[in-house]
């Protein structure tokens, strides 16, 4: 039996009439999208596809595709295209704060559920680590005061939570 490539599909509606379908498919040199713009009675209307060898690098997941998509097709004008996808943009935009948020706000817990500075510290930085593992942490962290710790780690939310 033969197992599917397909590692992701998402959907973005566009309209009542409209919608494209897209997804994530492992090749054997890397990796493609693909978008299906679909009407309402799930029909393929306009397909596309575009190929990758490591990543990408988009403002939001499927930009390129779901551009090339748009750009093929007949049915939308120059400005309907734009507003589609500055909506995308924004709908991932408005998920990443609300990670960032929920995160903070876990963080910012240790500032209950702990007694002292260095207990608080811990907290904040495991929280914010285990939310963020891409986030480094200095060299030379384990030498700084507590005080200065919590200025940085303050920081850090406070910036994330803009």
């Amino acid at each position: 039996m033969k197992t599917s490539n397909v590692k992701e599909t998402k959907n973005f509606p566009i309209n009542d009439n409209y919608n494209i379908v897209c997804k994530w498919i492992k090749t054997s040199y890397g990796f493609k999208h693909e978008a299906i713009l679909k009407n309402q009675y799930f029909q393929d209307i306009q397909k596309t596809k575009c190929t990758y060898y490591n990543r990408t690098w988009e403002s939001f997941e499927y930009e390129t595709v779901i551009s090339q998509l748009l750009q093929k097709s007949k049915l939308f004008s120059d400005t309907d295209r734009k507003n589609i996808l500055d909506i995308y943009r924004k709908n991932e935009f408005e998920e990443i704060n609300k990670k960032f948020a929920f995160i903070c706000t876990i963080a910012k817990m240790g500032n209950i559920l702990t007694n002292n500075e260095t207990d608080r510290n811990d907290w904040k930085k495991r929280m914010l680590q285990a939310g963020l593992p891409e986030l480094e942490i200095p060299a030379d962290w384990n030498e700084l005061s507590e005080s200065e710790k919590s200025k940085r780690l303050d920081n850090v939310i406070a910036a994330l939570t803009k």
